[in-house]
Formats: C-alpha cells, sequence, structure tokens
C-alpha cells in the first residue's frame, strides 16, 4: 500500500500526549493516528448501519381493493 503525506495540525498538549502513548506502546506516531482514524471512521460507518424501527398504530379495518360505492358511501 503506498502512503501519501499530509500535513496535520493539532494542539501542543495533544500532540505531547499522542507522543508518549506511542513511546509507551513502542509504536510510531503514524500507527497510532491511522490506527485512531480507522477506529472513527468505522465507528461513524457503523452508527449510519443502524436498523431503523418505524412503531405504527393498528387503524382499524384494512382499506385495500375497495370499490368507489364503499369510498363514498353514505
Amino acid at each position: 500500500m503506498q502512503l501519501q503525506r499530509t500535513t496535520v495540525r493539532l494542539e501542543p498538549i495533544l500532540k505531547k500526549e499522542l507522543e508518549a502513548k506511542a513511546f509507551e506502546l513502542n509504536l510510531t506516531f503514524q500507527d497510532i493516528f491511522t490506527q485512531a482514524l480507522k477506529n472513527y471512521l468505522h465507528q461513524k460507518n457503523k452508527a449510519k448501519a443502524q436498523k431503523i424501527v418505524f412503531l405504527t398504530q393498528p387503524l382499524g379495518k384494512k382499506l385495500v381493493n375497495l370499490t368507489r360505492e364503499e369510498l363514498y358511501a353514505d
């Protein structure tokens, strides 16, 4: 996989925490940043895939294939 170079601007405290975590886990800054970005994108996609549930109420007799007389009966 070919990597593409880009620039990211971080708050100084966030950068220090990231560098400390990378050192603690014996990983590179890039490894942690890439994994965090993948996790974030995966969570976004997972949230989009939630099942939609429609709550319905029974409205009485089903009205299918009614004739004109049935619709406009007095």
